[in-house]
């Protein structure tokens, strides 16, 4: 996940800008799935931080919106904005977040055949629901 921010426990061993053991500090992970490193930040005094499980997004930030969805018959690829860490995913208004293979901000990838997912043949419906419990529109798309 780009840009998602982890809560952790920091010790002079995984971060070296924070010289007090055990302080909370929020690591944000540079890339996807934190491959690519991280830096350190205190967390300020009386700041506002949700944890579910590791994922952490701000509680202000705008709700999850989809621009478009597609069924190419193997991956359901939904693009839009705002989606956050750890976001669930809802098909027919069944959760299918189990089936997310890939996940971004802007984009989330959902694999599985249409038995599998629940995708039925004309028109199905797509919604992106964050931490918070915020739901995004409902996006319907087709499948022949």
């Amino acid at each position: 996940m780009i840009g998602a921010r982890l809560i952790a426990l920091s010790s002079p061993r995984n971060c070296e800008k924070n010289p007090e053991p055990y302080t909370p500090s929020i690591l944000n992970i540079a890339g996807m799935g934190g491959r690519t490193g991280h830096r350190c930040h205190p967390i300020a005094q009386g700041q506002r931080v949700q944890v579910f499980g590791q994922a952490v997004q701000d509680p202000n930030a705008p709700p999850p919106a989809i621009s478009s969805a597609a069924y190419n018959g193997t991956t359901l690829k939904i693009k839009g904005s705002n989606f956050g860490p750890a976001p669930r995913v809802l098909l027919n208004g069944s959760d299918v977040t189990r089936d997310v293979k890939s996940e971004s901000v802007s984009v989330i990838k959902v694999k599985g055949d249409m038995a599998a997912l629940g995708v039925v043949s004309g028109m199905n419906t797509v919604q992106v629901v964050n931490v918070f419990n915020v739901g995004s529109n409902t996006v319907a798309f087709s499948v022949p």
